[in-house]
């Protein structure tokens, strides 16, 4: 049977590998340079959104997607992978330092929960996919903008198959209008999703900030070994 020597050598060595400045660099980098980010992808969203809502749409508005939101939504999934990975090395640094269980002195022990709540639920908030279930557009929120316009495009410009005759395109001008709501809905998503992940960011700098020691020695001593 392993000692007790061994097993907390496996731990130590892992605690040796991550240590705070691995965590605070990423909170380093939220604060000073993902936040501001996401504010001008909220922005940038938002014109985008205005300027479209003043636009009549026509069939050529269907024979092409439009490059600009295209664009836009693929910066905003770049920066939900790089929080999520981020968020990773954050949530492993405060893991590997909860302490072995015990029924006092666990003060530290509730803030590692509680900031790993937070990292939790900022997960929750980077890869729901869809309308059931998320209200904000999650990592694929290019994939599912996609799908639903192409749906819409199809019905406008209809489908040619090999063999037959093909469906023709309908007059709808209520398609046109869909259309429309489409790209708006997704600009929408998009500024909505980066404004609250800026007030989630801010939260996890804020609690990591204040409360770093305890995160990294949830004990006042140092038998915080494992048993």
């Amino acid at each position: 049977m392993a000692t007790r020597g061994k097993r907390f050598a496996h731990v130590q060595t892992m605690r040796d590998a991550m240590t705070e400045q691995t965590s605070w660099s990423v909170i380093d980098t939220w604060a000073n340079n993902t936040i501001e980010a996401l504010q001008k992808i909220s922005a940038s969203a938002a014109q985008a959104r205005s300027s479209i809502q003043g636009t009549s749409y026509r069939l050529s508005h269907a024979e092409e997607t439009p490059v600009s939101t295209v664009d836009l939504l693929r910066q905003y999934q770049t920066l939900c992978h790089d929080i999520y990975c981020d968020a990773q090395l954050v949530r492993s640094v405060i893991m590997i330092r909860i302490p072995d269980h015990k029924e006092e002195d666990n003060l530290g022990v509730a803030v590692q929960m509680e900031v790993l709540k937070l990292i939790e639920g900022l997960e929750g908030k980077l890869l729901p996919s869809g309308e059931k279930s998320s209200s904000v557009g999650g990592v694929f929120c290019l994939r599912d903008y996609l799908a639903t316009r192409a749906t819409v495009e199809e019905k406008l410009l209809g489908s040619s198959n090999a063999g037959s005759e093909g469906k023709k395109g309908s007059k709808a001008p209520s398609l046109l209008l869909e259309l429309r709501e489409i790209d708006m809905d997704a600009l929408l998503k998009v500024e909505f999703a980066a404004t609250h992940l800026c007030a989630v960011l801010r939260g996890l700098v804020t609690s990591y900030t204040l409360n770093w020691k305890k995160l990294m020695q949830p004990r006042t001593g140092n038998d915080y070994m494992i048993s």
